[in-house]
């Protein structure tokens, strides 16, 4: 059991890969060179699972410690770069993507993303525990999701899939609401889980 009850119970449903991938790169170096803290429930969730996908590959967490030695680039630098991705959407269509991005005050910061080339992550607004989960999106609509942390947006999502239905879609293996009980668990005889696999 961890102190954060959303990754408790996601990984009662979905079991980490049998071989995580991680960064080598330790988490207070990597603050040090953003200049904050990333969210206590996140680096849980990543020193757990690693470097994933679910969903047969629909969606994936990334780990950028993994990609230092690759681009020669410190952790802070692929970050502000993914903000100067956002910043070019921006410039060309403001009303279609109007977040501020990473290091802007509040600005949006990815954690991962889906094949549909959704990008997922938090508005950087208040103190890390406090991130809302947001997207930006190509299908959905820029902006804050749910005022969640990632792992209970996560859980909430990847496991029980009425929770977000106005938005997202539904994973590959996934249940079904109708393979669910009257308590969101799923009924006896039903033996699909989603996989997770290492990136």
């Amino acid at each position: 059991m961890t102190e954060f009850p959303y990754l408790d119970r996601f990984r009662a449903r979905v079991s980490p890969p049998p071989r995580p991938t991680f960064g080598t790169q330790p988490w207070d170096q990597v603050f040090a060179e953003l200049g904050t803290q990333l969210p206590p429930d996140f680096v849980a969730f990543v020193e757990l699972y690693g470097a994933s996908s679910f969903g047969n590959g629909f969606l994936f967490v990334g780990d950028s410690r993994q990609d230092l030695q690759a681009f020669g680039k410190s952790y802070a630098q692929l970050i502000c770069e993914q903000g100067d991705r956002y910043r070019q959407w921006r410039k060309m269509s403001c009303d279609l993507h109007p977040m501020p991005a990473w290091p802007e005050p509040g600005g949006f910061l990815s954690w991962g993303g889906d094949v549909d080339g959704n990008v997922f992550g938090w508005l950087t607004q208040g103190a890390p525990h406090q991130w809302p989960t947001a997207v930006f999106g190509r299908q959905l609509p820029d902006g804050i999701i749910d005022h969640v942390p990632m792992t209970q947006f996560l859980c909430g999502w990847l496991t029980t899939p009425i929770t977000y239905p106005h938005c997202l879609p539904t994973l590959p293996g996934l249940l079904d609401d109708e393979d669910l009980d009257d308590n969101e668990e799923p009924k006896p005889h039903i033996v699909r889980e989603l996989i997770c696999r290492s990136l």
